[in-house]
């Protein structure tokens, strides 16, 4: 049996997915069955053939994670994050019965959890066709000997479910669908949601939601029942042993060992069972197993950067879609690059985007920069305390040393590394002098910097859900400085020590600090912290591929605002360069975002800046503003009074033909001016000058009977104009080339209704008396 798929599976099956897949099952496909396999199941799998062949039946398998964690030798592979369990699974597949019409059957657990279950589920989702079943007493037997009594499985048949959830415990729930799969040919079968009934009923409460997110539910489930002890023992213990070369190799069982296991009972012994059932929150119309802890740690050094939006995007987006935080970190270690008032700048700027955090700093109401959440300061230049007690601890580990080589030596090793084709880094000298000679320099007064120790051997390695799996020879790292000479941590230890104590579970940020993640996993694993996940975005690059730069076009944030731009527009256009939820569309509002986002679905290469996309989408977002907000937009973009009802007309009109709110002034200007042209200009191809001044005459004569109601709509006065051509019998050229060029001024420009309806009767009746007087 080849148990590297569900390796597979859980790579593949995101948050966002499992909803689709199980619609997918539930209303047109061949595949009759889920199941979610847990560690006793593999177990079971690899030694019993009945739980073999039930695998091989189902052409849909959804591993809950529980057993996984040990099974593939995976304990701190934080994509297990995401799992699904036996419990999501069935909320998500009620969730569909009910939008459906579907009847969903509970059929098994302790007893009476089938029958408090479907009451849960009821309340839940009202309308919801479920029936709850309590078997009894199910003896264990063979394939194709008896296990239910004729009587139940004519009950089960009469009920006609479209969705049999089966909880009868390993061996029994295999062998009843190994038994009677073809008793019930319209039937879909879940197995493996035991758990599920008794959680959902609260018979069993659930457990904690790190134990959930860790993978440990099995050790909560121990010590409500310890009769599963010898189950586990097996499931967790013999099965990993097959893969332990492998996962011991990798250090990365022993590693998570030494995280883990020494604080479990203790935090098992101190929990209070949460008897509650639906205490997660929900997400996409499943429980969530972990809420999203993100943030955005721009260094204060001028404008908001272009990349730097994208990546806050992303972390906002599954901030809010897992009902977590997202949180604003500033980080200015870097003295020399800091700049006054940037910090305030970029707050402004997520303002205007819509942009809000939970955690970080804040511009109160007196416009004073102030903080405010649980796990502050939230600058670091104010922590530097705390970075100094973990340098000490690395100190005190021997996992980092000091450094007294000055810039002259260190530009000296580089030159003849590279004299000799060698990749230059720290060659270590300082890391191999004695403790006396390190005393006697400290004493002498020589600056140092604090370098951490990298190993010597072996290769570092984690999973990116953007990249997939990175390993690094540690032979081609560099023994980072972790502390300047001036006291300040350099951004590799502070952003490892304050994502770890600001609880930050995802670290989604840009390419270009790919190359640094092992030297920060290292770091995690000389403290003992747990690994967040990560997700390095690629860089946004200029149309000739290169990286993005202020030389080829604007790449700050507040210069796309004073072009014009506006914030839905480039929000919209700077989530979606290099990633987009869906194939067939292109607009997006911040919501619809927000619940389609899924890492997994952004490129991993560069993406280009299309200015071309960005004028279409700001054009789009320029047409949907009423009349208020297009005044209010374009206020500070052209000279004129944005509250005269001539002007905003002119402008509602004219945003149909710019891309940005800085164009606007060139269009308006024919509205506010009488314009000035040669008479020829007035001569339609066909005609000639006597009958331009004709036609204007007359048309001056219509327009100035029209009742004022008519000036209301455009399409109003299009009837009319369009009506008085008709019944003259004339050629539309003929009047409405003269029309429009006396209104307007321009060979090219809106139409005469559009200037008719902008300029109101008495503007109109003067340009077109200023026009006939100009024809000779």
């Amino acid at each position: 049996m080849n148990f590297e798929i569900f390796r597979v599976r859980i790579d593949d099956i995101s948050q966002n997915e499992l909803l689709g897949i199980l619609k997918s099952w539930l209303l047109g496909s061949e595949q009759k069955m889920i199941v979610t396999p847990n560690a006793e199941f593999l177990l079971c799998a690899r030694r019993d053939r009945y739980f073999t062949d039930v695998l091989n039946m189902s052409h849909l398998s959804l591993p809950d994670g529980v057993g996984l964690v040990y099974a593939v030798g995976a304990l701190t592979d934080d994509r297990l994050k995401y799992r699904h369990t036996g419990v999501d699974t069935l909320h998500d597949l009620a969730k569909l019965c009910q939008e459906h019409d579907k009847r969903l059957v509970l059929f098994g657990g302790n007893p009476m959890s089938a029958e408090k279950a479907a009451r849960a589920l009821q309340e839940r989702y009202p309308g919801l066709d479920v029936i709850g079943i309590d078997p009894g007493s199910i003896p264990t037997s063979g394939v194709g000997e008896p296990l239910l009594s004729d009587e139940m499985l004519d009950e089960i048949k009469k009920l006609q479910p479209a969705v049999l959830a089966v909880a009868l415990g390993a061996k029994k729930q295999e062998l009843m669908v190994a038994n009677y799969l073809s008793e019930l040919p319209s039937v879909r079968i879940a197995i493996g949601v035991g758990g599920a009934l008794e959680s959902i009923s609260g018979t069993l409460p659930r457990a904690p939601e790190w134990m959930r997110s860790a993978g440990l539910e099995w050790l909560w489930r121990l010590r409500l029942e310890p009769k599963r002890f010898k189950r586990i023992v097996n499931a967790i213990i013999v099965f990993p042993g097959i893969v332990a070369w492998d996962t011991l190799r990798q250090r990365r069982f022993l590693q998570a060992c030494r995280n883990v296991v020494p604080e479990v009972w203790k935090q098992i012994s101190a929990s209070t069972p949460d008897r509650t059932p639906f205490n997660s929150p929900l997400v996409g119309g499943r429980s969530n197993p972990m809420k999203a802890r993100t943030r955005i740690a721009p260094s204060p050094t001028g404008f908001v950067h272009i990349g730097t939006l994208r990546t806050a995007l992303f972390n906002y987006f599954l901030a809010q879609q897992t009902g977590g935080e997202f949180i604003i970190r500033i980080e200015d270690t870097d003295r020399e690059r800091f700049v006054e008032g940037a910090t305030e700048a970029m707050l402004r700027v997520f303002k205007d985007l819509g942009l809000e955090h939970d955690e970080g700093p804040f511009i109160d109401e007196n416009g004073i920069l102030d903080e405010r959440g649980p796990y502050g300061p939230y600058t670091q230049s104010q922590r530097l305390k705390i970075y100094q007690k973990y340098i000490d601890q690395l100190l005190e580990q021997r996992d980092a040393y000091l450094c007294f080589c000055s810039k002259e030596q260190l530009n000296e090793m580089r030159k003849a590394q590279k004299a000799t084709k060698q990749t230059p880094k720290y060659d270590g000298t300082c890391r191999r002098i004695s403790n006396d000679v390190m005393k006697a320099r400290l004493d002498a007064g020589e600056p140092y910097v604090v370098r951490m120790k990298i190993p010597e051997e072996g290769s570092t390695e984690f999973e990116d859900l953007i990249r997939g799996k990175i390993s690094v020879d540690n032979k081609e790292l560099d023994d980072q400085v972790i502390l300047k000479s001036d006291g300040f941590p350099t951004y590799h230890l502070a952003v490892v020590v304050d994502d770890h104590l600001m609880k930050i579970t995802h670290v989604i940020r840009g390419e270009e600090w790919l190359a640094s993640t092992p030297k920060h996993i290292i770091l995690y694993r000389y403290f003992g912290f747990d690994l967040p996940v990560f997700a390095h975005v690629a860089l946004l690059l200029n149309p000739d591929k290169s990286k993005l730069s202020k030389r080829q076009g604007d790449v700050a944030v507040e210069d796309y605002f004073k072009r014009g731009y506006l914030p839905k527009a480039l929000l919209n256009f700077v989530a979606t360069l290099g990633y987009n939820p869906k194939p067939d569309q292109e607009i997006y509002d911040l919501d619809e975002l927000v619940k389609l986002f899924d890492l997994k679905k952004v490129n991993k290469s560069g993406a280009v800046l299309n200015m071309e996309k960005l004028d279409w989408m700001n054009n789009h977002y320029l047409r949907q503003l009423s009349e208020d907000e297009l005044a209010e937009a374009a206020r500070s973009f052209v000279q004129a009074n944005v509250d005269d009802s001539g002007v905003r007309r002119a402008l509602m009109i004219e945003r149909e033909r710019v891309n940005r709110l800085d164009e606007l002034q060139e269009h308006i200007d024919p509205y506010l001016a009488t314009p000035r042209y040669d008479s020829k200009m007035l001569v339609w191809k066909k005609a000639d000058v006597q009958d331009a001044k004709n036609q204007l005459t007359n048309i001056r004569s219509f327009i100035e009977q029209l009742d004022q109601t008519t000036f209301e709509k455009i399409a109003d006065l299009e009837k009319a104009v369009k009506q008085y051509i008709e019944d003259q019998n004339l050629q539309s050229g003929n009047v409405l080339w003269p029309l429009r060029v006396a209104l307007s001024g321009q060979e090219r420009s809106a139409s005469p209704f559009e200037y008719l309806w902008a300029l109101g009767s008495d503007k109109s009746l003067a340009r077109l008396d200023h026009a006939i007087a100009v024809l000779v």
